[in-house]
């Protein structure tokens, strides 16, 4: 076998682990494994190709998009590099001095692409006017391919050669050699990193990154508006003022309507469940029912954040912690008296008015009563091998047609059946069995009482 093959065998086993993990956990129910596997291995492979041409193209990107708020130590790629770069160099690097050595790779990545489209426009023109009946000429083109892909990715030699060629922009040859140097531990760490890519790629595939990717790399002239129509970027500009208007300045303003209605005395959460159902109305018509669905998910799920006591707050116990604060709308007012705070039955009902909202904001249910079900089989795991084992037709289960439902806020914050005979439990018997516990003694002292007489 080749190193490629190799290489596929390994995608191919990580997918198989990743699909029976899935099914095990209940997440997924494929009709076939086999298949399965094999459309898991495709993904992760189209993925881990485009960060790797990411890697060839725009090895400064990995550093570019990343924040310090997106690492897990607080310290983004950018800085982790430029940390890096000052101990090669021995001596502190500052955000300048960094930033200008960047800039550099910048210049020599756009340099690439503005010499990459223009050879792209000669092919073009060449395959315009070449007429290949035989099929010679395509398949000599087939054989050039690995050397014009080649053409188009940023090494080292290349970026020498950019900023060398560039004598109206006054770099010294210790500009140039930082900048290389800055280009080698750029590779070292994610650009050639094979673990780093792998990682990435999983990365924009789970949408990590939910803004548009790599727009620098998109030639506009190559893309055909045909079925769009003549007024494609005057609709979409519209469409994106409307989600500042509809969607961002709502979300933006959450946070205070929160604290308000807390405070108010009112009780009355219409105002938040309106705000959620406007915003997924919104994206529910530019992306789509599912994305919207999500929104709206997420925004609930903060709402009952805001507004649940914890544990300690209820039943008896929030008699000895009376003074405390137990949520974190009471943290936000600085005080629990006269603040609204959530329990049980506040949370389902909650629930109930997303689902009743005129939009139907979240639906009760993963189902859509409208819709034909569709089933789809059922595994248990041989406990002899540890293999999956397909259950006969007649042990099938209902698909789920939505991924968010209220009855899952319900199971996530303490809504449901368990939540509420929790706090029935907690609330309730106790002051019963100290009813029943007072009772018996008073009992037991009467009597006592009468034995003395």
């Amino acid at each position: 076998q080749t190193g490629f093959d190799n290489y596929l065998d390994g995608i191919r086993t990580e997918a198989k682990a990743k699909i029976i993990g899935e099914v095990k956990a209940r997440k997924m129910s494929p009709p076939d494994l086999d298949k399965a596997y094999e459309l898991e291995a495709s993904q992760m492979f189209l993925y881990r190709t485009m960060a790797r041409v990411v890697s060839n193209r725009m090895p400064t990107k990995f550093v570019r998009i990343d924040r310090d708020r997106y690492s897990q130590d607080g310290t983004s790629r950018w800085k982790d590099l430029r940390q890096k770069m000052g101990v090669k160099l021995g001596q502190p690097v500052s955000t300048e001095e960094f930033d200008k050595m960047m800039k550099r790779i910048l210049l020599a990545e756009s340099l690439l692409r503005k010499e990459t489209t223009e050879k792209m426009d000669e092919e073009l023109e060449r395959l315009q006017h070449t007429h290949a009946a035989d099929g010679k000429e395509n398949a000599k083109d087939m054989a050039q391919l690995p050397d014009k892909i080649e053409a188009y990715r940023l090494t080292e030699a290349k970026l020498r050669h950019y900023l060398t060629n560039l004598p109206k922009m006054g770099y010294t040859a210790e500009d140039i050699e930082q900048s290389v140097s800055l280009f080698k531990e750029l590779s070292d760490s994610y650009s050639g990193n094979e673990a780093f890519l792998n990682s990435f790629a999983k990365y924009i595939r789970t949408g990590g990154y939910p803004f548009s990717f790599a727009v620098e790399e998109t030639e506009s002239k190559y893309i055909v508006f045909r079925n769009t129509g003549p007024r494609t970027l005057s609709r979409l500009t519209g469409e994106i003022g409307q989600a500042e208007i509809k969607v961002v300045a709502p979300i933006l303003g959450l946070p205070a309507l929160l604290q308000k209605t807390a405070l108010s005395g009112k009780k009355d959460f219409n105002e938040i469940v309106n705000l959620i159902g406007g915003v997924k109305t919104t994206l529910e018509a530019y992306a789509s029912n599912d994305y919207a669905q999500k929104v709206a998910h997420h925004l609930a799920a903060v709402t009952m954040s805001y507004f649940k006591k914890d544990t300690l707050a209820k039943g008896l116990l929030g008699i000895f912690n009376a003074e405390e604060k137990h949520s974190l709308a009471a943290e936000f007012a600085g005080t629990s008296n006269g603040v609204w705070e959530w329990d049980s039955i506040d949370i389902d009902r909650f629930c109930d008015a997303l689902d009743r909202h005129p939009s139907r904001i979240l639906p009760k249910q993963p189902y859509n009563p409208s819709k034909k079900p569709d089933f789809e089989p059922t595994y248990i795991t041989n406990p002899l091998n540890g293999e999956l084992v397909k259950l006969p037709d007649q042990f099938n289960h209902r698909k789920k047609d939505y991924e968010w439902f209220t009855n899952k806020l319900r199971n996530e914050f303490g809504g449901a059946v368990k939540g509420r005979i929790y706090d029935l439990v907690g609330g309730y018997i106790p002051i019963a069995l100290v009813g029943l516990f007072l009772f018996y003694m008073f009992k037991a002292f009467k009597d006592w009482t009468e034995q003395k007489k």
